[in-house]
């Protein structure tokens, strides 16, 4: 069957019209692009590179490198205003309101802003990345780079706010008192740096006497001893606080006590935080991740502060 010559005409013509008109109308191929606009597109190059790549693999002059992207996104032709955000006095959740945006329109903001200088506001954009967004996993991997970058350079929050009040409970046989009270002693120290100042932690030990041992017979077979067990729960402070549900994990090894008790602080900190459906999910560390790392990174300074100022609220009078 033949195309009719008027019907092909029209076609051959509309193709490269219609392509000009949805796909390049907007882009000015003869103009010097700008430094930022330059950053911007450097930032979104190498949060799609896998991890460690730009470090580990410098590309010469006469190398070319394959980046798979996925379907080809052009970006904004006009970037988002750091200007417009700069009137704000800043708060732990500053941005969240641009989340709808997605992670994407953050990066570019983010750069934006360190441009300008603003470090604060920067880490402040780079943690709704985490924490407010569903990133891709490249863009996650950027943001938690960027925010350990940028804490180094940015004061305490607890520098100009106050701090809010976490009561750590723990639960051991008295088997590991000795082993672990010197851990104890450091995990608020620890807790109040990974939240960059935002918490004031504390612990709350109790140490349960050893288990009486079961009377045996000859005909009666002895029971299998059980190693000693950690429980753990997140309070508020008074009388009476909220607090979260236990965890427990039993010690098998207890050269790694330290390790297994920070470990299951974040599992305790992430399960909790999970049950807030208004913002993502704690992601999950990587292998080998050091559990210090995955609560100082994947947890922001706004998630703990919310997660602690909740355990603080007076609980509602029961009725009579």
């Amino acid at each position: 069957m033949r195309v009719p010559l008027p019907i092909a005409i029209f076609l051959l013509l509309a193709t490269p019209v219609g392509v000009w008109f949805w796909g390049t109308r907007g882009i000015d191929f003869l103009a010097t692009p700008s430094a930022q606009k330059l950053e911007i597109t450097r930032q979104l190059a190498m949060a799609t590179l896998p991890p460690n790549a730009s470090s580990s693999q410098q590309p010469g002059p006469q190398t070319s490198r394959k980046i798979e992207t996925g379907p080809p996104r052009r970006i904004q032709t006009k970037p988002p205003n750091p200007a417009d955000y700069m009137d704000r006095n800043p708060s732990l959740d500053t941005f969240t309101n641009l989340a709808s945006k997605g992670s994407r329109h953050l990066i570019e903001l983010s750069t934006l802003i360190e441009a300008s200088g603003d470090r604060l506001r920067t880490l402040l954009v780079w943690e709704r990345v985490i924490d407010s967004t569903k990133p891709q996993q490249a863009h996650l991997d950027a943001a938690i780079a960027s925010v350990k970058r940028l804490r180094a350079k940015v004061p305490p929050w607890s520098a100009g706010h106050a701090t809010v009040p976490l009561v750590v409970r723990v639960t051991i046989t008295a088997s590991l008192e000795e082993r672990i009270k010197p851990i104890l002693e450091q995990l608020p120290k620890d807790l109040a740096a990974a939240s960059h100042g935002v918490l004031n932690p504390t612990v709350a030990l109790t140490v349960l006497p050893p288990p009486k041992k079961p009377a045996t017979t000859r005909r009666a077979p002895r029971t299998k001893t059980q190693p000693p067990s950690v429980s753990l729960a997140f309070a508020g402070t008074g009388d009476d606080p909220r607090a979260t549900d236990t965890l427990s994990f039993p010690v098998t090894k207890p050269d790694t006590l330290r390790t297994e008790l920070y470990r299951n602080v974040f599992k305790l900190a992430a399960k909790r935080l999970d049950t807030d459906k208004s913002h993502t999910a704690i992601s999950s560390p990587a292998k080998n991740e050091p559990p210090l790392d995955s609560l100082s990174f994947r947890i922001t300074r706004l998630r703990w502060f919310n997660l602690a100022t909740a355990l603080n609220e007076p609980k509602s009078p029961t009725p009579p």
